[in-house]
């Protein structure tokens, strides 16, 4: 529907035509040995295919369609929903003739392991940086997140605005610990990674087990950081300062949890 477009200019431009002439929230266009290129409101995000080898193209489009609603279906966003489509379809091309995509196949695929999800460890979590980089600006944060409050909400909210991708490391219990006392955390680490994993500004989380995000900032090299830090200066990137939310503070919800009666 889009038709011949000979650069990615030219393709943001017929896309964004057809968004409003249709009325249009997103618009996913794929692109063969390229990848796909996603349109939003406010952005544009080149996905490159994921194919190690092209045995049959057969299907591919519509394997596209299906996981991409699929994932729309299940609430995904539409970044999430195209990159499983993305995967997904890289395993079909390397079948020979008509193929599907089992759950086995997106195991080892990393469909469901990697992109699907958005707690991840820091090795998936560097592969996936590897096809995202160059066309989508990283964002990286980080911090305990004990307690959910609406200042982290607000906080996150602002980095995710900053750019396209949006990375938490956030801290494991033992490193809590050390930072704030032995009766912190009140949640365990897979508890507060799960509800930051409901906030729709968070794309992928990442623990780490050290005082300070130091190493895994040095090997994930966001685009920009919402803390300062040498590394990011180094490697292009720059330094956001995120203004907080007064009135919310995690360790004083806590503190007034406690002198409550029992």
């Amino acid at each position: 529907m889009v038709g011949i477009c000979k650069t990615e200019a030219d393709i943001e431009t017929r896309g964004r035509k057809l968004i409003d002439e249709m009325k249009l929230d997103a618009l996913l266009i794929t692109r063969s040995e390229k990848g796909m290129t996603l349109i939003e409101a406010e952005r544009v995000i080149n996905i490159p295919s994921r194919c190690l080898d092209v045995f049959d193209v057969t299907g591919a489009g519509d394997t596209v369609i299906a996981v991409f609603a699929a994932a729309c279906a299940a609430s995904q966003r539409h970044h999430a929903a195209a990159l499983l489509a993305n995967q997904a379809a890289g395993i079909v091309v390397g079948k020979l003739g008509t193929a599907t995509v089992s759950l086995d196949d997106q195991e080892k695929g990393g469909v469901n392991s990697i992109f699907g999800r958005k707690i991840i460890s820091e090795t998936d979590l560097l592969s996936v940086l590897k096809s995202l980089r160059g066309s989508n600006q990283v964002v990286m944060s980080n911090g305990c997140f004990d307690i959910l409050q609406p200042g982290h909400v607000a906080n996150l909210e602002q980095c995710k605005a900053l750019g396209d991708i949006l990375i938490i490391a956030i801290n494991n219990d033992a490193s809590v610990q050390r930072l704030k006392g032995m009766q912190r955390p009140i949640n365990p680490l897979n508890q507060r990674m799960q509800v930051l994993a409901g906030l729709s500004s968070v794309d992928y989380l990442v623990a780490f087990s050290e005082d300070t995000p130091e190493r895994i900032r040095g090997e994930i090299l966001p685009d920009i950081l919402a803390k300062g830090a040498d590394a990011v200066l180094k490697n292009g990137g720059r330094i956001e300062t995120i203004d907080l939310l007064e009135g919310y503070s995690s360790t004083n919800i806590i503190v007034r949890i406690r002198q409550l009666p029992n």
